[in-house]
């Protein structure tokens, strides 16, 4: 039986959403520090110089916030294999550990522009919670 068109677009789509990297965006938060305090973005650079030398592919994006003007600044990795990922979450790992005051949202944006979002914690990295994000994840990536 031959594909229809509709078919070959769906696949050749599905195929493009696979091709292309899977975008993690990071957002660092802290029960001690306020968000400007100097300290906590001494922490937060930390993070981003820790994630551009060990996993590579992050950017600063602006993002539009609802009732802010101008939007938030906001840490996009783009993960090209499940290594990378791996990569990522060693980081992420290391860097939780240092304060438990710590947490990382995480936003997983698939191939459909679905957003899976999960919040971690140096408790909660090797949890349930954590585990829905990496599945989607290695739905996603190449191993490499």
């Amino acid at each position: 039986m031959a594909n229809s068109s509709v078919d070959a677009d769906r696949d050749e789509q599905q195929e493009d959403a696979l091709g292309a990297p899977a975008l993690l965006t990071i957002e660092a938060l802290s029960e001690r520090y306020d968000e400007s305090d100097e300290r906590w973005l001494d922490q937060v650079v930390d993070l981003v110089d820790r994630l551009r030398e060990d996993v590579g592919g992050l950017e600063r994006r602006r993002e539009p916030a609802s009732g802010q003007k101008g939007g938030v600044d906001a840490l996009i990795l783009a993960l090209g294999s499940a290594g990378a990922f791996e990569a990522a979450v060693a980081v992420f790992r290391a860097w939780l550990a240092r304060d438990r005051t710590r947490r990382l949202r995480l936003v997983v944006t698939d191939g459909e522009r679905h957003r899976h979002t999960v919040e971690i914690t140096g408790d909660t990295i090797d949890s349930r919670t954590f585990h829905d994000v990496a599945e989607v994840m290695a739905r996603r990536l190449p191993m490499r």
